[in-house]
């Protein structure tokens, strides 16, 4: 397997750690921006690696290009599964918060 394609792989691999936990942080912002936070985690940024490397800007543009969209694909996923669902997330905490609230007045 060529370097690029290790690359590549070991990249893809970090790309749902990096939506994750982009989400986690981020879950408030568009998801222009939040992708491209999720590229950042991963260490890929086309712009200065073109810099340093010129003569692979091909490669790092098909690179950047596949993890880009690894990461639609995830967002979708978990988007379907509701992972990201902001309402299912509110609604996680409200039931922790009211579970916290009865398990104090039981306690009392």
């Amino acid at each position: 397997m060529s370097k690029w394609l290790e690359l590549v792989s070991k990249l893809l691999a970090a790309a749902p750690v990096a939506v994750v936990g982009v989400e986690a942080i981020a879950g408030e912002k568009d998801g222009a921006t939040k992708k491209q936070m999720a590229l950042d985690s991963i260490g890929l940024s086309a712009a200065v690696a073109a810099l340093v490397a010129p003569e692979h800007k091909p490669m790092i543009d098909a690179a950047t290009n596949t993890v880009s969209q690894a990461i639609d694909g995830i967002v979708a996923v978990a988007n379907t599964a509701g992972d990201f669902n902001k309402a299912a997330a509110a609604a996680q905490v409200a039931q922790g918060a009211i579970a916290g609230v009865q398990n104090v007045v039981a306690a009392a």
